[in-house]
């Protein structure tokens, strides 16, 4: 009788601490992007997503914290690999090897259909696969760093913040700009690039109240020849609002690395170099300001 109700006493036990488990692992889900000392906000941007490298890299060098990582389309995609590997060489070196051909699944189908459904020019498929395989892990809970990867829910109009499940989808997910990539299907959602409103999403790092938000917005003002027609207008127009909204979000952090990118364009595959040494040399501006702010608070 007694050992019956011990054993009984002990499923009981056991399934109430499995209970307890999950409780506290959905509980430290958000906790661990709380309390936080220092927020890495890594705007949008495209190609000129190099000079993200050369700018984590400067903080890297001075051992400034980075206590979690929250990203847009491109900055999403070094957020990914840099908390994954922690260590910017390495990072650098991924994205240094990658080329447009290979990224960019370009689709007869969905250009030919790109007025009757959701398809595109780009699937995304190769993009997906880049990030994945050059993950050692598959799932957020498993990175260095903890990292938000934001994007945008097309049906509610919603911003939609990814922060489980596969890392390597969010990151797609967070880059489908329309109507250049498809969008990508998660929970039920439509969702598109980020950048559509959080271009540089410090807004989603105020909510955890990290003491100090180091932004990089890596977007510039279009050139300023005139247009030669309505479709160059209209791109320039888009070019335009994106670069004030970018500039309006990363003025809401402590710190706001701006580096100077004019005549840079969002797809190009050429200057490599130059965008990460105009990333570095941003940085290496605030990095004074990013010190004085980090001594309180260390």
């Amino acid at each position: 009788m007694f050992s019956k109700i011990q054993r009984n006493s002990n499923i009981y036990l056991a399934l109430l601490l499995v209970f307890l488990t999950q409780c506290t692992s959905f509980k430290s889900l958000d906790n661990k992007y709380k309390n936080a000392k220092v927020a890495l906000v890594l705007g949008g941007g495209g190609s000129k997503g190099y000079a993200h490298l050369g700018a984590i890299e400067v903080l890297e060098e001075n051992n400034i914290p980075i206590d979690f990582i929250v990203g847009t389309s491109i900055g999403s995609a070094v957020g990914a690999i840099y908390a994954d590997t922690r260590d910017i060489k390495k990072t650098k070196e991924i994205f240094f090897k990658a080329k447009s051909y290979e990224l960019l699944d370009f689709s007869l189908n969905g250009s030919l259909n790109f007025f009757s459904s959701l398809s595109s020019p780009i699937r995304g498929n190769s993009y997906e696969k880049f990030i994945e395989s050059n993950l050692s892990v598959k799932s957020f809970n498993d990175l260095k760093i903890p990292l938000l990867v934001v994007a945008v829910d097309s049906i509610s109009g919603q911003k939609y913040v990814i922060k489980e499940g596969s890392i390597a989808k969010a990151v797609r997910a967070s880059s489908a700009i329309p109507p250049i990539f498809k969008p990508v299907e998660i929970d039920g959602k439509i969702l598109i690039d980020g950048g559509v409103l959080e271009p540089v999403p410090v807004q989603t790092a105020l909510k955890y109240k990290p003491d100090i938000i180091i932004a990089i917005d890596i977007n510039n003002l279009p050139n300023k020849n005139k247009p030669k027609n309505m479709l160059e207008l209209s791109y320039k127009a888009l070019w335009l609002a994106y670069y004030q909204l970018s500039r309006s979000q990363a003025a809401l952090a402590d710190i706001d690395i701006h580096p100077d990118l004019t005549g840079h364009g969002t797809f190009e595959d050429n200057n490599k170099e130059e965008l990460y040494r105009l990333g570095r040399e941003a940085a290496l501006k605030e990095l004074p300001k990013i010190k004085d702010k980090l001594i309180p608070v260390l």
